[in-house]
């Protein structure tokens, strides 16, 4: 038997362990680190399965509900309070036309901004002084490799696209691979101090 080593307040299966008389044997230790592991997958399915579920009361379920009772929120007894609300999603495609597209909508829109370009070049070893000329002079050097990048931020994204489509522009949604909608969420909840 080896003395439960614990820095922390035991908790769970070492709990129980430790009001045994503070002592484990190695194979009761691999037991336990088992049944943790076993544990924390089936939390994490839960919680998989909890997300997809409030994703489908949010967007699927509460918004007809709303609609067809001709209202924008929900208060209850508790004093939790249920909003409709239009939402974006948005996100810039990794490659392909959705890419193409959004870049060229965002630019076309004057919102070109929001996009973070950066320009990333590299020569062989022993070029430190080619490196060091400006931009033009790389151009004509075909021994440099040159990469450009485009990052937006999703959320500056969501707004732009949000923005647009509640001012009544026509947004190439499917093109851009954007989507918006009507969504349900909890707008206040006395018990998650969170949400204000």
């Amino acid at each position: 038997m080896f003395p439960l080593l614990s820095v922390h307040r035991p908790r769970g299966t070492l709990q129980a362990l430790g009001s045994l008389g503070e002592t484990m044997t190695p194979a009761q230790a691999v037991q336990a680190l088992v049944d943790c592991r076993d544990k924390i997958a089936r939390l994490e399915q839960e919680l998989t399965e909890a997300k997809a579920e409030k994703k489908d009361l949010e967007e699927l379920i509460l918004p007809p509900m709303f609609l067809q009772a001709g209202i924008n929120s929900v208060e209850l007894a508790t004093g939790t309070k249920a909003t409709k609300r239009l939402f974006a999603y948005a996100r810039l495609a990794k490659e392909g036309p959705k890419r193409h597209a959004m870049l060229a909508w965002l630019v076309k829109v004057g919102e070109q901004d929001v996009i973070k370009p950066t320009l990333r070049v590299e020569w062989t070893r022993g070029e430190y002084a080619v490196a060091k000329a400006v931009y033009e002079q790389l151009k004509r050097d075909n021994s440099a490799r040159i990469s450009f990048e485009e990052v937006i931020a999703w959320k500056s994204l969501e707004s732009i696209v949000l923005e647009r489509v509640t001012r009544g522009d026509v947004v190439p949604l499917d093109e851009i691979g954007a989507t918006v909608g009507d969504h349900v969420v909890i707008t206040r909840n006395p018990m998650d101090p969170t949400i204000v």
